[in-house]
């Protein structure tokens, strides 16, 4: 990284524009930095990348970022990148997924340039703790290599895939220079219901030494501890990242963005410019996730209403409190084509139904349709009767179906758009802890406290970081964005 400024405290960087603060950065004097002030990844001819997924619609997105930039890197440059898959039960699905991915990036990117294409060298290594049932996104975005569609390579045989114990114990000194964990690796990997954190599974995503560790804090980073193990899980974390001067960059939608009329995480594939390049590059791929994409949100907010009209059990919900079950019989007997009790089964024909009335009504007249309807009353009913928190799903649901088509998850690569972009300093310092009912905890540093091993990205402008995206996976402008010498 660039030497810092006696004077200032802040590093010359493609982010300064001559100025020792950078654009972005706050009058307060707390110093910002770019990722590549802090870690010299891009700059590195031989390059490593550990990338932690659960194989949903936006680490597919991150997935061919990190792939176009890989080969947006120069001639000379060797790059190792692994796909740690967890979180999904359907592991082979998964692995099938990510692979066709990097492979169609690798097509892409050899279309354009030819022999001036760097080595890349991909592998998926696979978790040994998958979930006991089945992850929402998986059975719609992984059918394709079930079902052997046209155009789509075959289901990957798992028995010919490492998993990370295998591959760690074959080279126990393998360390990235760069990781991003974009999944549940603690939850998965470190701790388990009724056991210790197992603290040497976090030597998995320590990177080697001056590297960066990279990570979405929020869902991602959920503990199943109590205080005292959790709290010893963080200070281990730290204790490794700082015996091996290792940089922790942290991005949340909660903390990272700057206010406005617009929210992080999702766009309008309609009309991005993002998804257009996509759709270009990689047509019957992108085209499937994307459908993918759509159909998991409808499933999500089917599922949301199921479990009310089911009446499932769940924690501090009482159906004959307040009147509340007979209100869900009444709602529910407005609506023709709902029946039984199984939750399931009621959630499938609640997305059929959906789905129908806007093959008929079309995309306009769907907006104000049964099961939206069904879903806002069940939404005032449960918040009248459980209050605001228990219908906090419900909530998310009805803007799931109100958006149904003008909207798809875009988090994982937003994210890591943002945080790996050198042209505006976004990183600012931070500290990590541990609360119990949330896992890890990031909180900014005061003013005045020296820059340590802990940034986190802050007021983050949600349309530059579109911008950044589309620049990632273009080969002309990737490059740029990073801070990295381009092709030769």
């Amino acid at each position: 990284p660039p030497p810092l400024s006696a004077a200032t405290g802040c590093a010359q960087s493609l982010a300064c524009d001559g100025c020792a603060a950078g654009p972005g950065a706050e009058a307060t004097g707390m110093p910002r930095r770019v990722l590549r002030d802090l870690a010299p990844f891009f700059e590195l001819a031989q390059a490593r990348l550990l990338f932690v997924t659960d194989a949903k619609i936006d680490d597919a997105l991150a997935l061919w970022m990190l792939s176009i930039l890989a080969f947006a890197r120069p001639t000379e440059h060797r790059v190792e990148l692994k796909a740690l898959l967890l979180g999904v039960k359907d592991r082979a699905g998964g692995a099938s997924l990510l692979e066709h991915i990097f492979q169609e990036a690798k097509a892409w990117a050899s279309s354009k340039l030819g022999d001036s294409l760097p080595s890349v060298a991909f592998e998926v290594l696979v978790s040994e703790n998958p979930p006991a049932q089945p992850v929402r996104h998986e059975s719609g975005t992984y059918r394709p290599y079930h079902a052997r569609a046209a155009n789509f390579p075959a289901l990957v045989d798992l028995s010919k895939r490492r998993s990370l114990a295998d591959f760690q114990q074959a080279d126990p000194e393998w360390a990235a220079d760069l990781v991003a964990v974009c999944a549940q690796f603690f939850e998965y990997e470190v701790v388990a219901a009724g056991r210790p954190p197992r603290l040497d599974a976090l030597r998995a995503i320590v990177p080697a030494p001056g590297g960066a560790l990279v990570v979405q804090s929020g869902f991602n980073t959920r503990i199943s501890a109590k205080d005292s193990e959790g709290q010893g899980l963080v200070n281990d974390l730290l204790q490794r990242l700082e015996e091996r001067s290792c940089t922790m960059a942290l991005i949340s939608n909660a903390f990272s963005f700057a206010k406005g009329d617009s929210k992080p995480g999702a766009l309008n594939p309609s009309e991005s410019p993002f998804v257009e390049s996509l759709k270009m590059q990689s047509p019957v791929l992108w085209e499937h996730v994307f459908k993918a994409g759509l159909d998991e949100g409808l499933v999500f907010a089917a599922d949301q209403m199921a479990k009310w009209l089911a009446k499932t059990t769940m924690p501090g919900v009482d159906y004959d409190q307040n009147g509340l079950g007979s209100s869900i019989d009444g709602i529910r007997a407005k609506v023709d084509g709902i029946s039984g009790t199984d939750q399931g089964a009621i959630s499938s024909q609640l997305a059929d139904l959906f789905l129908e009335e806007r093959l008929e009504g079309g995309a306009e007249a769907a907006a104000d349709h049964s099961v939206l309807r069904l879903c806002q009353e069940l939404r005032q009913a449960v918040e009248a009767a459980a209050g605001a928190k228990a219908a906090d799903y419900l909530g998310r649901a009805a803007n799931t179906l109100q958006k149904y088509g003008k909207t798809v998850e875009v988090t994982d690569g937003q994210h890591l758009a943002a945080v790996l972009q050198a042209k505006a300093p976004v990183l600012a310092p931070a500290t990590i802890g541990f609360a119990e009912a949330a896992g890890l905890k990031v909180d900014f540093a005061e003013e005045g406290a020296a820059a340590g091993t802990i940034w986190a990205a802050r007021d983050v402008d949600i349309a530059e970081s579109f911008a950044w995206m589309e620049e990632a996976i273009d080969l002309g402008r990737a490059a740029a964005l990073v801070g990295c010498k381009p092709p030769n």
